[in-house]
């Protein structure tokens, strides 16, 4: 039908802003998509789990957990029936997986990754979906201070990322980002440093400065070169951070 047609290019669109973390249009394009919802008769299952989802993500960056979750087990249910669902369902277990980092579940964490990367390397690998498993993975390392196992599943989702969007987009960033962590943890402040100027370059040129993450990098970047102790660009940078 057209109006599943027209629902699906709007959560389509909807997906890129939120990918790009542009959260007032992402707002604007779901408002779309549920306008065009039949009062009698619903959405196929693909749709209507694919709704639910990219809600999930929506609250979940803004800290809903609960209603996160809500969302997410929505998504995950539906998902479940069909085997042809199955990238929509690792995306759904890497969001589950993400959620358990903020309650510090670790047995929870990891077996959502492993539920992720199961349906990924079962079928045709899908190099952003890897990358977006090894994110999540390195993550796992990290709180377990399993820091050579973190790097490389940084090093390993930038791959993969770049494989897919070259090197101009967030996903890049923050694979990047992820790995300066490892060189500040290991006292290597000026691959760290390198790192996340690298990160800075890529985000100065996607997003405007008020952008969230922008502001995260800048404030690492004030920290770096305050643990150099070149000072006037560890204040310049906490100017940015703000």
């Amino acid at each position: 039908d057209q109006e599943f047609v027209q629902f699906s290019a709007l959560l389509g669109l909807a997906k890129n802003r939120l990918d790009y973390f542009q959260f007032p249009p992402f707002n604007q394009y779901i408002q779309r998509a549920e306008s065009l919802i039949p009062q009698s008769g619903g959405l196929p299952l693909l749709l209507e789990g694919q709704l639910y989802f990219l809600k999930g993500r929506a609250t979940q960056n803004r800290g809903q957990l609960d209603l996160a979750n809500e969302y997410l087990s929505r998504a995950e249910s539906i998902f479940e029936k069909d085997p042809r669902f199955w990238r929509a369902l690792a995306e759904v277990y890497l969001f589950h997986a993400q959620a358990q980092i903020r309650v510090n579940d670790l047995p929870r964490q990891k077996l959502y990754i492993d539920k992720a990367f199961a349906l990924i390397l079962a079928h045709d690998q899908d190099l952003e979906l890897l990358g977006d498993a090894n994110l999540q993975l390195s993550r796992y390392y990290r709180q377990q201070n399993q820091w050579d196992d973190y790097l490389d599943q940084s090093q390993q989702a930038e791959q993969n990322f770049r494989q897919v969007f070259g090197g101009l987009h967030p996903k890049v960033a923050i694979a990047i980002q992820h790995q300066s962590h490892y060189y500040g943890q290991r006292g290597d402040l000026n691959t760290m440093l390198e790192r996340l100027e690298r990160t800075q370059t890529i985000l100065d040129q996607l997003f405007p400065e008020h952008y969230a993450r922008i502001g995260q990098n800048a404030g690492l970047l004030s920290d770096c070169y305050r643990r150099l102790q070149r000072f006037e660009l560890a204040h310049q940078y906490v100017d940015l951070a703000i």
